[in-house]
């Protein structure tokens, strides 16, 4: 290997050292604690606002039907009395009351896919949230630990020699009596 890769490898490897320490590990941990939060908090809102809109469907589409009735007792008193002009009157309310109940009809049903599909998701993100938290926590806790009670890779490794020594210790050690 050339002296100016093992100078580059030794530079790279510095500087990835140096943003490791910049970057404080916990705080973005937080942070993205803090940034699911949110993002959880925004499609709750979303969510309630198509329940809401949902509630108004069904309140205006019972407000149709119960409109409906009254058209079909109004359109019997008409074809009684023989009034031909106000029975097409009342025809046209009734087809446009119809028209407009089975648009209603397909947007809660548009709607209903929406909530039911944001929910499912919402549950499925509480839940990689909570996880979050959850490693967030240990990971805060390992911080917070004191410098040898930590754990890290490189103290981690061990070494052939090491090995060997111990070996030849745990070797002489079962020799004596």
């Amino acid at each position: 290997m050339t002296l100016i890769a093992r100078l580059s490898k030794l530079f790279q490897a510095d500087l990835h050292d140096v943003l490791d320490c910049i970057e404080e590990p916990a705080s973005l941990l937080r942070q993205s604690v803090r940034d699911m939060e949110q993002a959880l908090a925004a499609d709750d809102r979303r969510l309630e606002g198509w329940r809401h809109e949902r509630a108004q469907i069904i309140t205006r589409s019972g407000h149709l039907e119960r409109s409906l009735e009254q058209l079909a007792e109004q359109l019997d008193t008409c074809f009684d009395a023989a009034e031909g002009e106000l029975a097409r009157a009342l025809l046209r309310r009734r087809l446009e009351a119809q028209r407009l109940l089975s648009l209603l009809a397909e947007q809660r049903q548009a709607l209903e896919g929406r909530i039911a599909t944001a929910h499912s998701r919402a549950l499925e993100q509480r839940g990689r949230l909570e996880c979050l938290r959850q490693r967030a926590a240990a990971a805060l806790s390992a911080d917070d630990a004191p410098a040898g009670e930590r754990w890290s890779g490189a103290r981690l490794s061990v070494t052939e020699a090491e090995v060997e020594v111990a070996y030849v210790q745990e070797q002489q050690r079962r020799r004596t009596p």
